[in-house]
């Protein structure tokens, strides 16, 4: 689990991301991605267009933390969203996410570069 942080007196104020990633196209073949720089995850997986599963090297302790994440395609604005339409998978389990990034009109995309970020405590 992660370090928590306290204050001068001791009292929990909270932890330090569980797990949190970072990848991109690869140099030299831009259809594949790689990991740039990571914590807690062991792999991704890009499973469609604009659609990766993040896998991570210690699980969760539930189902229910928050995540966040950012995209950058060139000049397009790119959001990255939980996907909840994979197969009727839950889009957060407690060993992987799934994500999608999207373009304009909500159309799957994929990027340059992706963000991912977990917190979670229990």
């Amino acid at each position: 689990t992660p370090p928590t942080m306290q204050s001068q007196n001791g009292i929990d104020r909270g932890k330090f991301c569980r797990a949190w990633v970072s990848f991109g196209r690869k140099l030299g073949d831009i259809n594949q991605y790689e990991v740039m720089s990571q914590f807690n995850v062991v792999a991704i997986e890009d499973t469609a267009a604009g659609q990766f599963t993040i896998q991570f090297k210690v699980a969760m302790p539930s189902n229910r933390y928050a995540c966040a994440g950012s995209a950058s395609s060139g000049a397009d604005v790119v959001a990255v969203i939980i996907n909840a339409g994979n197969g009727e998978t839950p889009p957060l389990t407690t060993a992987r996410a799934f994500i999608r990034t999207t373009v304009g009109n909500n159309a799957d995309s994929d990027p340059l570069m992706v963000t991912f970020f977990a917190y979670g405590d229990e």
